[in-house]
């Protein structure tokens, strides 16, 4: 059975009345992007480099810190975690009012949108399970394979310029998009994942362990991968699809093997792996000499972590 459960200088600081005042360098260093640490400490960008340091009031100046901010945590002067960019953009297509059809199975507030709206995605867990299966949180789900690049956003902006005033429906919109893309050569294939113009995929239509729906078309543009995504966010599958965004993929053969594939340990402190969400192999391993459990027997075993 399918289961369909489950930095300041950038505008994301809180203000300069919020700034720890023993730092002297924090406006200078809030135009390279400073993440700060709770009430002390600072992490800098240096290109694609973040170089801690932390205040020392008995030497008066910063030194290299024990700061165990997690890189892509933005922080304020008072810890409070703040979203990425790109957390915040998929936030806001989960929070995205798609509409509501007097058909549809959503009654009165049951549509996912309507359940996101005073949801803080980033305290929610990664994996969740029960007797019927496991789900896989679709916001760090994308949160850990997507990113808004320089190249993304001039992606986004042609697109939106070209479709600002269409009559079709997005989806016919994205099609339109990825086969204009191709033939203009400003997208190609890998020999490997992509092959032709690039296919819409809907994963209602496969085995996957995400907490909601995902329609998109992948492409590549000889570098790097992107996607044009919508997320479903209504009741029933057919409609109330987000307006499309464009991300850059991280790594697209592991956005595909995530959504079905995923780690487990057991209370006995055995390893077991999956592939399609439901037959579990002890060690990931098909042979003779080892186990191979269904979801039922796996969960009955207790499970420790999901992964």
């Amino acid at each position: 059975m399918k289961n369909t459960r489950r930095g300041l200088g950038k505008g994301l600081g809180t203000g300069y009345k919020n700034l720890a005042p023993m730092d002297s360098h924090i406006h200078s260093l809030s135009a390279k992007g400073v993440r700060t640490c709770p009430a002390h400490g600072r992490e800098v960008r240096y290109g694609k480099n973040w170089e801690y340091d932390e205040y020392d009031k008995r030497l008066g100046k910063h030194k290299p810190s024990t700061c165990s901010v997690e890189k892509g945590d933005y922080l304020n002067a008072k810890g409070n975690i703040k979203y990425t960019p790109t957390e915040k953009a998929i936030a806001e297509m989960l929070k995205e009012n798609t509409g509501i059809n007097m058909l549809d199975s959503g009654m009165e507030s049951g549509r996912h949108w309507q359940k996101n709206q005073k949801v803080d995605f980033k305290k929610q867990k990664e994996v969740e399970w029960d007797e019927y299966g496991y789900t896989r949180n679709v916001f760090s789900f994308l949160s850990n394979h997507l990113t808004i690049t320089e190249k993304s956003q001039k992606f986004q902006k042609l697109y939106n310029k070209m479709y600002k005033n269409s009559d079709n429906s997005d989806l016919r919109d994205m099609e339109d998009f990825v086969e204009e893309l191709s033939e203009k050569e400003m997208i190609q294939d890998d020999n490997y994942l992509i092959s032709g113009t690039p296919k819409v995929v809907n994963t209602y239509n496969g085995e996957n362990a995400l907490s909601q729906v995902l329609q998109y078309i992948p492409f590549y543009d000889g570098e790097d991968y992107f996607i044009i995504l919508q997320i479903h966010n209504g009741a029933d599958v057919r409609g109330g699809y987000t307006s499309p965004k464009i991300f850059k993929l991280d790594e697209f053969d592991d956005f595909l093997m995530e959504q079905t594939d995923a780690s487990a340990t057991t209370k006995d402190g055995k390893q077991w792996r999956t592939d399609d969400t439901y037959n579990w192999y002890e060690d990931g391993e098909l042979s003779s000499d080892k186990e191979q459990l269904e979801w039922d027997e796996l969960y009955k075993r207790g499970i420790k972590e999901i992964y």
